[in-house]
């Protein structure tokens, strides 16, 4: 389970953990910190490794200067961050065999990569937006099992659930092109 501490995926932690014995899964997380936000990166590390450890959970970790990167390749930070974050998740799949890797898109984050590509004046295969499921490694798939629930329905399901999450205050800055779309298109 691909976990940044932020409520979508806290929220589908929640889920595979409540469902594990009953569905006998053997589950672990991965969290990427692209170290972009300075101390807020590391806490939000510090928070993965702590509801990991509170639930004995197999956590693998790893981070990248991912400024440099996109420099280096001349890529938006986004992609930068993308790329490397799906380079680890590839290599943890391929390592230890997983067959899956569960992520945490919303409906909110296929709306946003439809418009995101829409305006970019992406082909028919980019206006497909987020795919439900898509290969990653030789023998693995990402799966985004909460890409029919908005993140309105996931705030409320942790609400409900009394979880706790991170904020990254980085969305609400209009810098980047996809938080225009979601904080001010949208």
């Amino acid at each position: 389970i691909a976990v940044s501490g932020g409520v979508d995926s806290i929220c589908l932690f929640d889920i595979f953990l409540n469902l594990k014995d009953d569905l006998d899964l053997q589950i672990a997380v991965v969290h990427f910190n692209h170290k972009l936000r300075k101390d807020d990166s590391d806490r939000d590390q510090k928070f993965v490794e702590k509801i990991c450890r509170k639930n004995k959970i197999k956590l693998f970790k790893s981070f990248a200067d991912v400024r440099q990167f996109s420099k280096d390749k001349s890529l938006s930070l986004e992609e930068a961050a993308r790329i490397k974050r799906y380079e680890f998740f590839e290599n943890i799949c391929n390592k230890y065999k997983y067959d899956y890797l569960a992520t945490a898109h919303t409906k909110n984050d296929l709306a946003e990569t439809f418009l995101l590509n829409l305006f970019r004046g992406s082909g028919l295969h980019g206006l497909t937006s987020i795919p439900i499921r898509r290969k990653i490694a030789k023998n693995s798939f990402v799966i985004r099992p909460l890409i029919h629930f908005t993140k309105k329905e996931l705030i409320n399901y942790a609400e409900l659930r009394s979880l706790k999450w991170v904020e990254d205050k980085t969305n609400e800055d209009i810098i980047f092109t996809r938080n225009k779309i979601r904080n001010i298109l949208i």
